[in-house]
């Protein structure tokens, strides 16, 4: 912009021009930008130091490095690099240690590190081997305090984690892992029925954990929720249902009743904490994943007076099935209907068989 032509008239005509941006400031944006200009400040007089110390380190001059980039068709003489060029590097670490005493950025407790400021033998004339070493040790924990500050409060987004996007879907949460929303999936859960700490009980889970595992790969989500109950979420409805029949298997084999499983449809948050498992929730102001376990209760009562059993069976919520119709292109056949009242789900649901 400040240079004007054609960037200028394409920010102008083509951005502002068709008012593609919101010109309300994002007090989050801004709140980034304060935290990151002294932190690019401090990057600056760190790079001049040892940017001047390497070329001297190798005998060199600013005349060797214009050969350099003049190889790479381009001119250390631009004004663009003149912040380096006119550079001192006695005043660069000067600066850059009153920075650290006065320091006003975030991560205060992080930035420790000081450049040698007054040691001519060093800064002017060869450097002896051993104070190379000396020097280097602190541009290295100088860049380890700047490169720290830097991942904990200015982390870098990838181009569909931007959290201010409207559009996103994924984030990357600092320091815990990263963040997806999942709209229009399926949501399968399910517990099992009468479960104990017995060793039946404990096998099942065994078996359904495993049975989890093989299942993942991109877009596939599950959890332990706690009390012998699991869920899992995908945009694949087929996806789900052979899982449900896997795990209707493993309850015929070890532990009859075996699992009571539901199908429904909506919008969750998944978070997949680094290193750690993943965490599956509702979005702000939302119950689905109450209302899914809670629907499944519709399984009993609809078995009560029914031949097949509780493991059998599915329960689908009415958009599931909907949604669950046009993923196939084809309407599923309903072994027939029930009523669930329940603290957290009322409403109609259809059961189909897992045959």
């Amino acid at each position: 912009m400040r240079r004007g032509g054609l960037p200028k008239n394409f920010w102008q005509f083509a951005i502002e021009g068709k008012k593609l941006l919101d010109p309300i400031p994002e007090p989050e944006i801004e709140n980034r930008f304060r935290d990151l200009m002294p932190i690019i400040d401090q990057m600056m007089n760190l790079t001049q130091f040892f940017g001047h110390l390497v070329l001297q380190a190798e005998g060199l001059d600013l005349s060797a490095l214009e050969k350099i980039f003049e190889a790479e068709n381009s001119s250390l003489n631009h004004p663009e690099y003149q912040w380096f060029c006119k550079a001192d590097p006695r005043q660069a670490a000067t600066r850059y240690n009153e920075n650290v005493r006065n320091w006003r950025g975030p991560g205060r407790s992080m930035l420790n590190v000081m450049l040698p400021e007054k040691d001519s033998s060093t800064l002017y004339g060869e450097i002896p081997k051993h104070s190379l070493a000396n020097i280097l040790t602190n541009v290295d924990g100088a860049f380890f305090d700047l490169r720290t500050i830097l991942k904990i409060f200015c982390s870098k987004y990838q181009d569909d984690e931007f959290p201010f996007s409207p559009k996103a879907e994924r984030r990357v949460i600092p320091g815990v892992g990263i963040e997806r929303i999942i709209t229009e999936a399926f949501v399968l859960t399910l517990d099992i029925v009468k479960g104990t700490g017995a060793e039946p009980t404990n096998r099942l889970k065994d078996a359904i954990i495993g049975t989890m595992r093989q299942f993942e790969r991109s877009g596939f989500f599950w959890e332990i929720t706690g009390n012998d109950a699991f869920v899992a979420v995908s945009k694949d409805s087929a996806l789900l249902m052979d899982l449900a029949k896997a795990i209707k298997t493993h309850g015929e084999m070890i532990k009859p009743p075996g699992t009571r499983k539901g199908l429904s449809h909506g919008s969750v948050r998944v978070v997949t904490d680094a290193g750690g498992p993943t965490r599956i929730m509702d979005l702000p102001g939302a119950r689905l994943l109450a209302g899914a376990f809670y629907m499944i209760n519709g399984v009993d009562k609809f078995c009560e007076n029914f031949v097949l059993k509780q493991n059998e069976v599915i329960i689908f919520e009415d958009v599931a099935l909907k949604r669950f119709n046009e993923a196939l292109e084809g309407p599923a056949r309903p072994l027939g209907e029930v009523s669930v009242e329940s603290k957290h789900f009322y409403g109609r649901c259809s059961v189909l068989a897992l045959s």
